[in-house]
Parts: structure tokens; sequence; C-alpha cells
């Protein structure tokens, strides 16, 4: 835990924004990410809370573990800072009520949660640190019942309200504010990152959101490709340069569970999107996973891109052969 003061992200003087998805967009312009130099500086984190509220006793507890516990410095194993988090968490002793439902203290736990992870590099070690430390939560050997609803949930193993903060989450950062705005973008990859890190290491609570990222991203940068001779052509190359990288990280953290989930054909509901350049279903399916490689492979090739991009592209491809290869030997497990 950290004696020193709690760098909370908001405006007392604000009263102009009334959502999340506004404070993520105000915040992002106007408090850029204070990144590490190296992987052995310490991150400087915030709890970033909405800008009208003070944060509330739990998120002052949690996040204080948190921040020792992401830090590189920290040795602090992940069961050890489960069972801090487990011990502050009010219902997660059985015969102790708190004053908010479980319900809305879960949602503020986890979107505390995603509020970390997006101020975390997206090639950083802490960003798995925080996956382990998730995975340690769900398996600590505790057996608190929590109802939600008409529903009742275990602490923590099925680590209730995740998936709805990740579905929460994946609609606050716009399109737009992606593509003009470098901290927004960091972001966001650092939000996609998180979470191909949980579905690639059996995290899957949260699957429909995280599907849905998955899809998002992969046909922002690869399937509205425009017309050559068109204006918005000229465009085209610095959006690819935003939107590529972050597609590459989810086929190379978690390619083999999107193979998994175009071989089973996983549907993303009524919220799914397709680009123009694809004609199959909106969700995955075989022929979007070999459309997505052949996008790679021109893209890593393309005029009018970064080499950086390229380099991006040319490992996703890399990477989706290989685990076409696996598909044949069969090594791959199915979700």
């Amino acid at each position: 835990m950290t004696d020193s003061p709690l760098p909370v992200a908001y405006d007392s003087d604000s009263d102009s924004f009334a959502s999340a998805y506004s404070t993520l967009s105000w915040f992002s312009k106007h408090h850029p990410l204070r990144r590490p130099g190296s992987i052995t500086d310490p991150i400087l984190l915030g709890i970033e809370c909405h800008p009208d509220l003070e944060p509330s006793d739990m998120e002052r507890l949690t996040f204080g573990i948190l921040n020792e516990y992401l830090q590189p410095s920290s040795c602090t194993s992940p069961t050890d800072a489960a069972w801090q988090l487990h011990d502050g968490f009010p219902f997660s002793h059985p015969h102790v009520d708190g004053e908010e439902s479980p319900e809305c203290l879960l949602e503020e736990f986890w979107d505390l949660m995603f509020r970390l992870a997006q101020q975390i590099p997206h090639n950083h070690p802490s960003q798995q640190r925080f996956v382990q430390l998730i995975i340690a939560l769900r398996d600590l050997p505790v057996d608190t019942k929590v109802f939600i609803g008409s529903d009742t949930h275990h602490l923590w193993h099925d680590l209730p309200m995740l998936g709805f903060a990740m579905g929460t989450w994946m609609n606050r950062i716009p399109t737009d504010d992606i593509l003009i705005d470098n901290n927004t973008r960091q972001r966001w990859h650092s939000y996609n990152s998180f979470v191909a890190r949980l579905v690639r290491d059996g995290v899957y609570v949260g699957l429909p959101s995280a599907a849905l990222s998955c899809v998002s991203i992969l046909c922002s940068a690869l399937e509205d490709e425009p017309d050559s001779r068109s204006k918005a052509y000229k465009n085209y190359g610095p959006e690819l340069d935003v939107f590529v990288p972050i597609a590459a990280d989810w086929i190379l953290l978690a390619g083999k569970e999107v193979y998994s989930l175009s071989v089973a054909n996983y549907s993303v509901g009524f919220y799914g999107n397709r680009g123009k350049n694809f004609k199959g279903p909106v969700g995955f399916s075989v022929a979007r996973w070999n459309f997505w490689k052949r996008r790679f492979e021109a893209i890593s090739n393309h005029h009018n891109v970064k080499d950086e991009t390229k380099l991006h592209a040319k490992r996703a491809l890399e990477a989706m052969h290989t685990v076409d290869q696996s598909s044949t030997s069969g090594a791959l497990r199915v979700l």
C-alpha cells in the first residue's frame, strides 16, 4: 500500500461531464498519460473517478492495493494481492452488510480495474501481472455468495460483473478520438491488450464483450479500404497506422482463441459490425479469419503506411499462419 496522496483525476469546477463516456474523452484530452521511460520505472497511476465525484472508500483501498502491486518494484504475489482485495471488499464476508448493493459495489470495483488497465502501456509486463491477479482472485478458495438481480453468484469464482464492466469500457472511446488523439489511442491500445490477455489466459467471463472488442478493432483495421481513386484514400494510410498495431496485438496475444471463435462461428449479436469490403456475417467465421489474413498480407506491403505498421501486419500474418498449422495438427483447444 502507498502512503502518498491519491492522484485523483477529476475537475471539481466542472459540472458538464455527466457520463463515463465523456469523462474518459475529457480526461484523455486534458490529462496526458504519464508513461514510464522503461519497464523498471514506476508507473504513475490515477484513480480517474468521475469529475463530479470523490473516490469511495472502497476505491481508495482498492487503488492502494493495486498501485503497489502493479509497480515493477513490487514483490507482492498475485495471490497475496488477491487476498488483500478480497479482505477489503465489503461483501466478501458473509455476515457484513454494506450500504450499497453488491451489484453497485462490483460495478465500481471492476470499473476501477479497467481504469487502471488502460493507463498501463500495452506492452508493459504489468499488463500480464494484472491478468495474473484477476486469475488469482478467481481462484481464491472462498465461497461467498452475492445476489445480483435474481441470480446467485460466487465471489470470486464467477468474477461477477466483470463482463458488464468490460462491455461498458468498450463503448467509452469513439473512433474519431482514437484517430486524432494519441493519448486516447494509447488508452484504447492498452484496453485491448488487457482484454486479449484475459481471453488468452482463460478468463472467459466477459467473452461476449471481449469478442465484440476483437471484431470491432479487426474490422476497423482491415475491412474498410476505400477506393484508391477516392479522396478518402488519402487518409487511409494514417488510419491503418492507428488501427493495425492494435488489431495485430489481438492476433499476437490471442490468435489461437480468435481462430477457435472463428471455427465455432461465434456470434457477437446485434452489436456486431462489418466493414464494407467483407461480405460475410458480422460474427466470427473461418471466411473472415482468412479475409483478415489476406488484408494483413496486403498491408505488410502497402505503400502508404509506416514501416512499423508493415511490421505489425507481417507479424500478425505470421502468427495466423502458425495458428493455421497448429489447427491441422489438432494442437488447438476449443473455447
